[in-house]
């Protein structure tokens, strides 16, 4: 599985020759893995900022790298590939849930090519492994058709929740799910084998770190705590009766913090 360039838009993306180019952030999914999960917010930022978002896409069986960690280092790996397919030297990585991780593991291999992070109801180290290894045993043998449903109906509860944005809602259930792409399951079980606890301290950058107060994914409030604590240059900011999908939402500030963390990162 690699990471490929999906988009790439915004000011800055066409400029002229000899123009200088605006800040320009990469968006790293999550394990839907799609890159369509910005929604509205995609707009909002390309009108400030150059945005690239990527997705991960599955390999020939001859070109895969099974288990666990080697996954996030291939993605990290094959992201800043997508820095030098369009360009950037350097970029601020804007990364949720499975995608902090593969974040992480690219300001740990690739320093010179991260600005700063910022992270949002994401990990270094997944406490649920039982649950987790369980879920990715059980996905392959799922029809797909029953995910989508199951996906469909417990959106609201399971992703938004207590917030409302109705027009986020809408165009979520409206978006291809990953598991309609492939390598769902693979990415399911490289969550239990990352760890970099012990890491990260070697993590330089300036780091943005969010949590929803009601994420009912992910242990946001314990596991970004680790970050914060670990992480030597880093905040961490909780957004009260959010639930696990908050970079839609319209009414939180994302472009207003992006600019911050730039100015901060400099």
């Amino acid at each position: 599985m690699k990471a490929i360039l999906l988009h790439d838009s915004g000011p800055g993306a066409t400029l002229s020759e000899g123009a200088p180019r605006r800040e320009t952030i990469v968006y790293v999914p999550g394990i839907d893995g799609t890159g369509e999960l910005l929604l509205g917010t995609s707009k909002r930022l390309e009108a400030r900022f150059r945005l690239l978002r990527v997705r991960y896409d599955p390999e020939p069986p001859s070109d895969e790298r099974p288990g666990g960690a080697p996954l996030y280092e291939r993605l990290a790996d094959t992201i800043a590939e997508c820095l030098d397919e369009a360009g950037v030297p350097r970029a601020v990585i804007l990364a949720e849930s499975f995608g902090g991780g593969v974040a992480l593991q690219l300001a740990l291999r690739h320093p010179d090519r991260v600005v700063g992070l910022m992270l949002v109801n994401t990990f270094c180290f997944y406490p649920r492994r039982i649950r987790i290894r369980l879920g990715a045993a059980l996905v392959p043998f799922t029809p797909k058709k029953l995910l989508q449903l199951g996906r469909i109906s417990l959106a609201a509860k399971l992703f938004f929740r207590p917030r409302k944005d109705a027009e986020a809602e809408e165009l979520f259930r409206q978006a291809i799910p990953g598991f309609a792409r492939g390598g769902y399951a693979e990415r399911m079980r490289a969550i239990p084998e990352l760890d970099l606890r012990d890491r990260l301290g070697e993590v330089t950058a300036r780091c943005e770190l969010f949590c929803s107060s009601d994420d009912a994914v992910v242990p946001s409030t314990a596991t970004m705590q680790v970050l914060a604590d670990g992480l030597p240059n880093a905040q961490l900011t909780t957004l009260e009766g959010a639930n696990h999908i908050v970079l839609p939402l319209a009414e939180e500030p994302w472009v207003e913090r992006l600019e911050e963390l730039f100015r901060s990162a400099k």
